[in-house]
């Protein structure tokens, strides 16, 4: 399975940022493991897909080191998401009370700020290569 996905969120800790979130694809199970989120249940949608997301997973280690002083730019959104079949809506999940939430700030319909790769056939997107 290979796909990416690309979402901008306004996170509710500070509404002045718009942080980008980019992900690459994987099987839930193997997702899971890598995560170590292995209590994580799945969303309940059909067409769901699951994502890593590429700079927590790139920072985890050196930003969990005292000893290191990041000079880049912060890690925003959590460590996976899904996003629903139609790449309208992401969704992280809510370990206090185990299950999936729906990104308020995140819609296709309304902002247009999620896109996936490959793209579903609804969206009728083409990419340029420039």
């Amino acid at each position: 399975m290979s796909g990416s996905a690309f979402f901008q969120f306004i996170p509710t800790r500070d509404i002045t940022v718009y942080p980008n979130v980019r992900g690459i694809q994987f099987e839930f199970s193997v997702l899971m493991q890598k995560t170590a989120h292995t209590g994580y249940k799945r969303l309940n949608m059909t067409g769901v897909r699951y994502f890593m997301n590429l700079d927590r997973c790139a920072y985890k280690s050196l930003t969990q080191s005292s000893s290191i002083i990041l000079q880049s730019n912060i890690a925003y959104g959590p460590d996976l998401f899904a996003v629903d079949k139609e790449c309208y809506h992401a969704f992280y999940y809510d370990e206090p009370n185990d299950r999936w939430k729906r990104y308020i700030s995140v819609s296709w319909e309304t902002k247009q700020n999620i896109f996936c790769q490959p793209p579903p056939v609804s969206k009728n997107i083409t990419f340029s290569e420039t």
